[in-house]
C-alpha cells in the first residue's frame, strides 16, 4: 500500500497520507487528508473507543509542535511543511457502528481543549460533506 495518494473531494485537490505506513513509535491516527491549508486527522475504526480520540489528539499535537511535519517534509514539498503555522486542523473519528457512549463526550472535551473542531462521521459521504462545508467557508 502506498503512503501517499492524490484525491479529489468535491472538486478540491487533496493529498491523503497513510500514517500507518510510517511506523511511528508513538500513538497516532490512521491518516491525514491535506486539502490546501486544512489538515484532517482521521482515525478509522469499526467501533469507536476513547483510545481512538487519544490517537487523533496526539497526532494534532505532534503536527502543531512541528515534530510530525519534519518527517512528512520528506513526503510533501518542503514549502508546505514549513507553512505549519497557517494550517487549520480538524479531527475526524470515522466509524462503522456505535461505540462506547463516553467517546462523544471525550471528543467534545478534547476538541475544546485543543481548539480543534472534531466530529464523528459514519460514512465517506458525511466526511466529504463536512470537508466541503469547512473549506468553502
Amino acid at each position: 500500500m502506498s503512503y501517499r495518494k492524490e484525491v479529489i473531494i468535491n472538486s478540491i485537490k487533496c493529498v491523503e497520507l497513510n500514517l500507518e505506513e510510517f511506523r511511528f513509535e508513538y500513538v497516532h491516527a490512521d491518516k491525514l487528508l491535506i486539502c490546501g491549508d486544512s489538515v484532517f486527522v482521521i482515525e478509522e475504526t469499526s467501533s469507536p473507543e476513547v483510545k481512538d480520540v487519544k490517537k487523533i489528539t496526539n497526532t494534532v499535537e505532534k503536527l502543531r509542535s512541528g515534530e510530525l511535519w519534519l518527517t512528512l517534509s520528506l513526503v510533501l514539498n518542503y514549502e508546505r511543511a514549513q507553512a505549519t503555522k497557517n494550517m487549520r486542523y480538524y479531527g475526524v473519528l470515522h466509524k462503522n457502528r456505535r461505540g462506547h457512549p463516553m467517546v462523544s463526550k471525550v471528543l467534545k472535551s478534547r476538541a475544546t481543549r485543543l481548539e480543534v473542531p472534531m466530529r464523528v462521521v459514519n460514512c465517506n459521504d458525511e466526511l466529504r460533506s463536512w470537508i466541503r462545508e469547512l473549506i468553502h467557508r
